[in-house]
């Protein structure tokens, strides 16, 4: 095949595209042979570098514009969409959207409270945490308080007499008890969450995988 007969098969092809667009892509695959001309190729090798006739029309046919959005888009993919116009398209979104719109709904709201109770879950266990470990430093401070005080009690006794030195020894005594006793319900009331905490995250699991079981 000659460039002219190339020519003139591809413009027979093309036909139904504009005259300018024609011409683009005419004049692209004419400096196309004529460069493999140049570089030692016969006119007819020359022309069977560019490839078919057919893969050549599919590739300029890839290159021309396709409607983009979403309406574009299903009539590409769903073929039953390709024999609608775009407003049929649009009244069954619409549609759709109408049927589906309680159960989005309940399923907004379901997300909404279940958001809701995680955060008042965790602003609680958050409280409890900070209310606990001020309830520790509270009873620790007290009982280093009350240890200090009786260490220094005997210098108490020599300077400011016994009465004084007894009354700083039992004060001391209470404080260094009452801060131990603080530390420990404390202690004891920690345990006491972490462990009703693992008891309602092994109920709830056990629960949703009562569930998920088939009947």
């Amino acid at each position: 095949m000659t460039k002219w007969d190339f020519v003139r098969e591809l413009q027979k092809r093309l036909n139904d595209l504009p005259q300018p667009e024609i011409n683009r892509y005419v004049d692209e695959y004419l400096d196309r042979i004529e460069w493999n001309i140049r570089c030692g190729m016969t006119e007819e090798r020359a022309v069977e570098e560019c490839g078919t006739m057919d893969e050549i029309e599919r590739r300029i046919r890839g290159q021309q514009y396709r409607p983009r959005g979403p309406i574009a888009f299903l009539r590409r993919k769903v073929p039953f969409f390709r024999r609608l116009r775009p407003w049929q398209i649009v009244l069954i979104a619409v549609g759709c959207l109408v049927l589906l719109s309680p159960v989005t709904g309940v399923l907004g709201a379901t997300l909404a409270i279940t958001i809701a109770s995680l955060a008042i879950g965790f602003a609680v266990l958050l409280a409890v945490g900070i209310i606990l470990l001020a309830l520790l430093a509270a009873g620790a401070a007290i009982a280093l308080g009350g240890l200090w005080t009786v260490i220094g009690s005997p210098f108490a006794m020599a300077s400011e007499g016994i009465w004084y030195g007894l009354f700083s020894l039992g004060m001391g005594l209470f404080a260094l008890g009452g801060g131990c006793l603080l530390c420990w319900a404390a202690i004891r009331l920690t345990v006491w969450t972490v462990h009703t905490l693992r008891n309602l995250w092994r109920s709830l699991r056990n629960r949703l995988k009562g569930r998920r079981r088939p009947a």
